[in-house]
């Protein structure tokens, strides 16, 4: 396993090893203006902003620069997109050379970079922010050791895109009892059937036609976990075991209420790969648009990843990530179970999963570069982003460009939530029905090295014929080195 260094060294390690990453003169001009008495802010966003995201994003730009409301404040924007942005962003600030003003913050990197983002918690007091408009979960993950590093900018509930006209062939000729029913995909005993029926073989009994995307289920651990009404990491500071797994060992996890929805999730997981419903060459989103995958799982962004491969308008439907309903723990067989129910303390299945998503956030260069001239961008900098989140023209503005879903949930009622989709038949509206049932990402350092380091290779090994109760007894042990490594307390 790859070597995990902490948060302390990261600052100088990664920096060193990425100077020459960064481009750019590193002289500071003495004036912030142009000769039109205009400030550019950098905007730098990560290597998501590509393709159709991009486009739709670098439109937004244009429109923001267009406004009467910027032409007002005298600022104009200008977009990147950056590659390994947390890394790329520290050697910047680091060496003060072609730092950006704005990033598009992945708010999940909070905790392990905090010190590359400016708080604005003084800002916020200042010009008495209302944050209760901002979705809570999303206001939270950009929080950190009671420091606020952001505004949320979106909202990114990932879950499941069912392919509706493949669902409509199916039903049309199938008997009565074996239609399906896309409004009751809500558990995981009808996720599972519903993938057999729609998966189709040739005569050697490989797959052609994929039900659902199994090859990224790694991905998708979390939100599963979340959908058994359970946790993996220990996320309450107030907790002496904060920061950890929330896993006891593996002869004892028949008597904890997590650990036995974690083993649940595995042995789903695990299930549903052997029932071999997907193959490593239908998980894609060319093959969701080809028809050759039936149900695959995304973000809000999926519309425009469909838009890198086509242009015809697509039938599907989003769907939050099902309850849990089985149970693997009586002889390794699964018995369905009540999802509503309780169980040891917490309910047995809920609706949900991660939600992802960006902020806006004001980058904090090192205490020798907070001069007179960075002080006067950050406050640019911060009207911008007021401009950009809190004006509600500016927000329509947006969001209709980026179709994607606001953090402001006192605007989900306005006119431009309710248009359809340039790129599906589904409306947006269809993924903010289920929002407030998704939880933030766990609020630790080295969240994302446990999540990339441990859980996928510890399925990946699961899918190569391990067995569950390996990769659980390996996912508490070495995901307690990562995260204990990454917290500076290994």
């Amino acid at each position: 396993m790859k070597k995990i260094i902490s948060k302390s060294i990261i600052f100088f390690f990664i920096s060193i090893i990425t100077l020459g990453a960064v481009f750019g003169c590193g002289k500071q001009t003495q004036s912030n203006y142009d000769s039109n008495g205009f400030m550019t802010l950098k905007v730098w966003g990560g290597d998501e902003y590509v393709g159709e995201t991009g486009n739709k994003f670098q439109r937004w730009i244009n429109e923001f620069n267009d406004s009467q409301q910027a032409k007002d404040l005298k600022v104009r924007l200008s977009f990147s997109s950056m590659s390994q942005l947390p890394i790329t962003l520290n050697t910047s600030v680091l060496t003060n050379k072609n730092m950006p003003d704005i990033v598009i913050w992945d708010r999940f990197s909070t905790p392990t970079y905090d010190y590359l983002l400016y708080p604005i918690d003084e800002l916020i007091t200042k010009d008495k922010i209302d944050t209760s408009v901002f979705q809570q979960e999303a206001l939270n993950e950009l929080r950190f050791e009671n420091k606020l590093y952001g505004l949320p900018l979106d909202l990114d509930p990932w879950g499941i895109y069912v392919n509706l006209d493949m669902v409509g062939t199916h039903n049309a000729t199938a008997a009565e009892a074996d239609k399906i029913d896309v409004n009751k995909l809500d558990t995981w005993s009808r996720i599972t059937n519903a993938a057999q029926k729609l998966t189709k073989y040739d005569n050697n009994g490989n797959v052609t036609v994929a039900g659902l995307n199994t090859t990224s289920m790694d991905g998708q651990f979390f939100s599963f976990v979340y959908t058994a009404g359970g946790e993996l990491i220990n996320s309450n500071k107030a907790s002496p075991t904060y920061g950890d797994t929330v896993l006891v060992k593996k002869e004892q996890l028949t008597s904890d209420a997590q650990s036995k929805r974690v083993y649940d999730t595995l042995s789903f997981i695990k299930d549903l790969y052997q029932k071999k419903v997907s193959s490593s060459g239908l998980g894609g989103t060319d093959a969701f648009v080809n028809e050759k995958l039936a149900m695959t799982y995304g973000s809000v962004y999926f519309s425009d990843n469909i838009a890198d491969y086509t242009t015809k308008k697509m039938n599907y439907k989003f769907l939050p990530f099902p309850k849990r309903d089985l149970t693997y723990l009586t002889g390794g067989t699964a018995q369905i179970i009540d999802p509503s129910e309780n169980s040891d303390g917490l309910v047995n299945g809920q609706f949900g999963g991660v939600l992802g998503g960006y902020g806006l956030s004001i980058v904090h260069p090192t205490a020798k570069n907070r001069n007179a001239l960075w002080q006067e961008r950050r406050d640019m900098a911060w009207e911008v982003i007021k401009l950009w989140m809190l004006n509600d023209e500016m927000q329509e503005k947006y969001f209709t460009t980026a179709q994607v879903i606001t953090s402001r949930t006192d605007l989900y009622g306005n006119d431009f939530y309710q248009k359809e989709s340039e790129t599906s038949l589904s409306s947006i509206t269809d993924i903010i029905e289920y929002v407030n049932y998704y939880k933030m990402r766990p609020n630790v350092e080295g969240y994302e090295q446990f999540e990339s380091n441990i859980v996928r290779t510890y399925i990946q090994q699961m899918y190569e014929g391990g067995t569950v109760l390996t990769a659980y007894d390996n996912i508490l042990t070495e995901g307690n080195k990562i995260l204990r490594q990454m917290q500076g307390r290994a």
